[in-house]
């Protein structure tokens, strides 16, 4: 009785050690952190760097001119969730303005749609609800080297 207790604990735990829904969440994080930028040229901005920065689950986000001062920065908390076939990036508590030293919460949650690939991060920002100002776009990074 007690062998046959043993083998049920330890198909168990072997069972939840390789849960796909539980190594997901650990992949999934690792899959985004570090630092990732791309160069375009914005309506909005002109031609500008963007960078995006995930730390644990906190993210910074800055778009910096041709010329590298600082236009726009951000940063808040970041959780990874799968919806259907889809990779959702839930950002929350954002804080921003045109400098890291004046920011003011944005009272706007983002879901973002993302995909990995080799050294690519492609993101598909704004398909949560419509903002003023702000159209859906797609958008390709590239992880920055260390």
């Amino acid at each position: 009785m007690k062998k046959h207790l043993l083998t049920l604990v330890a198909v168990s735990a072997f069972g939840l050690l390789l849960n796909p829904s539980l190594l997901g969440q650990t992949a999934a994080n690792s899959e985004i952190q570090g630092k990732w930028t791309l160069k375009k040229n914005s309506d909005r901005w002109g031609e500008v760097t963007q960078t995006v920065e995930f730390k644990d689950a906190t993210f910074t986000y800055r778009i910096q001119s041709k010329q590298g001062d600082t236009m726009l920065f951000a940063k808040g908390k970041v959780k990874l969730e799968k919806l259907g076939s889809f990779k959702v990036m839930k950002l929350t508590d954002i804080v921003g303005g045109y400098s890291e030293d004046n920011l003011e919460s944005t009272n706007d949650d983002r879901d973002i749609i993302y995909l990995t690939g080799w050294n690519t991060l492609t993101v598909a920002m704004n398909f949560d609800r419509d903002r003023m100002d702000e159209k859906a776009e797609v958008d390709t990074y590239t992880k920055a080297k260390n």
